[in-house]
């Protein structure tokens, strides 16, 4: 189950047609499926640049893996239920597993007021909880266990970067213009929404 976009499509299609594998159409959520089937899901999601969030289940091994993009802009909750494991990508998918409404988090309404927004793993739910981003989540034997395979404390911690601010513009030109490219790569028409802003023109 899986909603989201991913942009590393063109680079993974090649190492799995020589890993033998021959894909039927060209949704990204093939290049997943074979992507998971081929390296396992923590190796296989390090290659995917995007955003996500999805469910694959493991039927050989009986696993399921919850997993969500690097930042988190895709929703996924979660919660345990009397039959295993419940999961949606948003709070309401969950309400009919209750016979009455859940009870509210007071310690997520206090994060609310403070910040104007939940904090994950807290919902505004008891017992509901949202998968952080760059997170795994695995169910086995009734065993829940996460994994970080991203982190932006990781990131920042990496050596600082050398050169001139010339090198760093045009760096960062780089990265920008393939960003921008990536995203351009999409099964319905793209536009660009302009706030006024520097970062929307910069896309633009």
């Amino acid at each position: 189950v899986y909603n989201g976009e991913t942009y590393s499509n063109d680079e993974l299609r090649p190492i799995l047609n020589a890993k033998g594998i021959t894909f039927r159409g060209h949704s990204d959520t093939e290049v997943i499926l074979e992507s998971v089937a081929t390296f396992g899901v923590e190796e296989a999601v390090k290659q995917l640049n995007g955003m996500f969030a999805f469910a694959i289940y493991d039927n050989l091994e009986k696993t399921l893996h919850l997993v969500r993009d690097r930042v988190g802009v895709k929703p996924m909750y979660w919660m345990r239920h009397e039959k295993g494991l419940a999961f949606a990508s948003e709070l309401k998918a969950l309400m009919p597993l209750f016979s009455s409404r859940p009870t509210m988090c007071q310690k997520a309404v206090s994060a609310y007021l403070r910040y104007g927004y939940v904090p994950a793993p807290m919902s505004i739910y008891e017992n509901i909880f949202k998968l952080e981003p760059g997170t795994i989540l695995t169910f086995h034997n009734n065993t829940i266990t996460q994994n970080k395979y991203w982190s932006m404390d990781d990131v920042s911690r990496q050596p600082k970067l050398t050169g001139t601010f010339s090198d760093h513009r045009a760096e960062f030109h780089d990265l920008l213009r393939d960003s921008v490219r990536r995203c351009m790569h999409a099964d319905v028409p793209v536009g660009t929404l302009l706030s006024g802003g520097i970062d929307s023109s910069l896309v633009t």
